[in-house]
């Protein structure tokens, strides 16, 4: 207010040497001068006012702009700042940013987030690639093996030759089935998955589970054994996933 006051009796004592020249220079300046000399103190008092209110319109503006400005950059520094440390900025803010500063700080967690998820999917990705080309050597071992037993005639009977045709059959389709599951993993990400759920004999699968596991004991000169007390050692779910 002192700014606008001094303004405005700086700007009155600048134009009084305009207005004398102008009434010395124009019969019509002059008399509008006399006619305005009768309300000298409602002029001056209006004039100054206008001059006023100008200067006060114009410093507003530019203090309002500075105003603005430094917030402006108070606030950059105060995100800056909450990128690098979500809780580096808990207070220490004007109480008309309470609620920018929150949404800021709600877009910071929910980035922040959106990474971590993003790395555990990475993670889980290559676990799952992993996984797969564990369980896929699996069976192909298992296949190899008995297609080896059988090209060099190491069975004892028609009977065994059989059994690990039937061996060698299973883990082909249980080869078939991992290759689809590939495949599956694509429809994993859209929750397009459908479980075929059924009745699984817990003793039926795991007495599979070592058969098709013989060779590869064998080798580590480690022998498998089965045994189980339960009466009804069933349970609901998918066959093939209860497998793997």
């Amino acid at each position: 207010m002192l700014i606008t006051f001094g303004v405005a009796t700086l700007s009155g004592v600048l134009l009084l040497p305009a207005v004398w020249y102008f009434e010395e220079s124009s019969r019509f300046v002059e008399s509008l001068v006399i006619v305005l000399s009768y309300f000298r103190e409602g002029v001056l008092f209006l004039f100054y006012s206008l001059m006023v209110a100008v200067c006060f319109v114009l410093i507003y503006q530019y203090e309002h702009k500075r105003y603005l400005q430094f917030h402006i950059e108070r606030m950059t520094s105060l995100v800056e700042e909450l990128h690098a440390n979500c809780d580096a900025v808990e207070q220490d803010v004007p109480p008309e940013l309470d609620r920018l500063m929150a949404t800021v700080r709600s877009i910071s967690n929910s980035a922040a987030k959106a990474e971590y998820e993003l790395i555990q999917a990475n993670r889980l990705k290559h676990e799952l690639v992993t996984n797969v080309a564990h369980d896929l050597r699996s069976p192909l071992t298992s296949i190899t093996g008995y297609l080896d037993l059988i090209h060099s005639d190491r069975y004892r009977d028609e009977v065994e030759l059989r059994h690990y045709i039937q061996v060698i059959h299973e883990n082909a389709s249980n080869l078939k089935g991992l290759i689809n599951d590939i495949f599956d993993y694509t429809f994993l990400q859209n929750d397009r998955i459908v479980r075929q759920k059924s009745e699984v004999h817990l003793d039926e699968l795991l007495n599979q589970l070592i058969t098709q596991s013989r060779l590869r004991l064998l080798e580590v000169e480690m022998e498998a054994r089965f045994s189980s007390s339960a009466e009804r050692p069933i349970v609901e779910g998918d066959a093939l996933k209860a497998m793997r």
